[in-house]
């Protein structure tokens, strides 16, 4: 016997697509910083209706495109003393 909803049984296996909100809170940047990855290009999000939403295959691209820790480091590091 199958004790599952009609509406379960539907549901995709596993969700390829999140909110900017799920986004933000998976990956950790704000949802100002969000905004702005899109805009520049950085981050790819598509549209459902009114909604925004970052595939999960773009948000790992997103994040594997992102500089390691020591290289934002040096480089922010390089800035700062061009500005003194």
């Amino acid at each position: 016997m199958n004790f599952t909803t009609e509406r379960e049984q539907q549901r995709p296996a596993r969700q390829r697509a999140m909110s900017l909100d799920e986004f933000s809170n998976r990956y950790g940047p704000s949802r100002t910083k969000t905004y702005e990855e899109i805009k520049c290009g950085r981050l790819r999000a598509v549209k459902c209706g009114k909604r925004t939403l970052v595939t999960e295959d773009d948000a790992e691209a997103w994040l594997r495109s992102l500089p390691s820790a020591a290289a934002a480091e040096r480089s922010s590091a390089r800035e700062f003393r061009g500005a003194l």
